[in-house]
C-alpha cells in the first residue's frame, strides 16, 4: 500500500462541505431574492448557521445590536466556521479509518 501524502485532501470531507456550501448558497439567495413582506426568507440561514445563531440572539437581546448587516455579516461566518468544522471532522475520521 502507498503512503498517502500529508496535505492530500479527503475527497468524502470535500464532497460532504461543498454540499453544506451549496446550501449555504441556496440559503442566502432565497433571503436576497425575497419581497419585503415575505417576512421568514432569513429562516434558512438561520438554521444553516445554527448553532451560531443561538449566539447571534443572545447578542442582539443583551447588547443591543440589532442590524441587518451585521445579521447577515455574522450568518455568513458562522457557516464558514461550520464548514470549516464539517471538513475538519470528516478529513480525520477519514484519516482514521484508513
Amino acid at each position: 500500500m502507498k503512503d498517502l501524502p500529508a496535505a492530500q485532501k479527503s475527497t468524502t470531507a470535500v464532497i460532504i462541505t461543498s454540499i453544506y456550501l451549496l446550501l449555504v448558497a441556496g440559503a442566502f439567495l432565497v433571503m436576497f431574492l425575497a419581497k419585503e413582506d415575505e417576512s421568514l426568507a432569513g429562516i434558512f440561514v438561520v438554521l444553516v448557521a445554527m448553532p451560531w445563531t443561538i449566539l447571534l440572539t443572545w447578542i442582539v437581546d443583551n447588547l443591543g445590536i440589532d442590524s441587518m448587516v451585521f445579521n447577515t455579516v455574522f450568518s455568513a461566518l458562522a457557516c464558514m466556521l461550520n464548514a470549516w468544522i464539517i471538513y475538519s471532522v470528516i478529513s480525520f475520521l477519514s484519516k482514521r479509518g484508513r
